[in-house]
């Protein structure tokens, strides 16, 4: 991905406080010069919104209520500040794991679970270009 990546150096694409890659832009970007988004951009994507343990926790609870549920729910399961559960939920949501219903005062906020299917067929597509025997967990 670094080859990717390092292609890309527009300003648009770097958040000013942080100086990371923006991938909803960059994925704009590489969409636009190619009409489609790639595997690689779709994977990185994806994988870049569940590379915290807490996002992953945040999926998991959700996944729990397919109704969904309030930020303030979210926060009570988590040992981090409501300001930093709500960035990670941002993340989510950009990347399209999580879809925010009602208004941003007191959003619910639920699974795409079309999306998270998405990312395990993506994560397998990886696995399956592995030469030799599958891995297996012992």
């Amino acid at each position: 991905m670094g080859q990717i990546l390092g292609a890309y150096t527009s300003s648009a694409a770097l958040t000013r406080s942080q100086n990371r890659i923006d991938i909803q832009h960059f994925i704009a970007y590489r969409t636009s010069a190619m009409n489609r988004p790639t595997y690689e951009l779709e994977l990185a994507a994806l994988a870049h919104a569940v590379a915290h343990p807490a996002r992953v926790q945040i999926i998991r609870h959700l996944c729990r209520f397919p109704a969904g549920i309030h930020a303030a729910d979210i926060a009570a399961i988590l040992p981090l500040a409501q300001s930093t559960v709500s960035r990670h939920v941002r993340v989510l949501v950009d990347a399209g794991l999580v879809q925010m219903r009602g208004n941003p005062k007191r959003a619910t906020y639920l699974v795409d679970p079309v999306v998270v299917r998405r990312l395990s067929t993506l994560i397998a597509g990886l696995a399956a270009s592995l030469p030799g025997p599958t891995w297996s967990r012992r």
